[in-house]
């Protein structure tokens, strides 16, 4: 019963089909990567307990814990600025990394011109 809730409302968040193809496939990999660890955590719940009783209170605690995110994003805000919020945050992280690398590539040129210059003076 969630699953089509949540494709639902992945298109009622959101205003152009951009953002809409981009929000459908982070949370869809997402999501299929954290079901994986659902049947898994079941399992060895069970194995580990030797019944059902914990994993039925696992389950229950999961059940309440999803009733509290669905009243959180049933609140009606629209995806768009917050993802291209999050775009612009990417985008000045990459800007420092790559900032950075020409720093540390200029002193590694520099080290190795130094380098080359004691090579000379030491050579003569």
């Amino acid at each position: 019963m969630l699953f089509p809730l949540s494709m639902a409302v992945i298109n009622l968040r959101t205003r152009s089909p951009e953002v809409s193809l981009s929000l459908s496939g982070f949370s869809q990999v997402l999501g299929y990567g954290l079901a994986i660890l659902g049947p898994l955590g079941v399992g060895i719940l069970h194995e580990a307990t030797g019944g059902w009783t914990w994993v039925l209170i696992a389950l229950a605690a999961k059940l309440l814990r999803d009733r509290a995110c669905s009243r959180k994003q049933s609140r009606g805000r629209c995806a768009d600025a917050r993802l291209a919020l999050a775009r612009e945050l990417m985008q000045a992280m990459c800007d420092c990394v790559e900032n950075r690398g020409m720093r540390i590539r200029q002193r590694l040129l520099s080290f190795h011109t130094l380098a080359k210059g004691i090579e000379h003076v030491v050579d003569q």
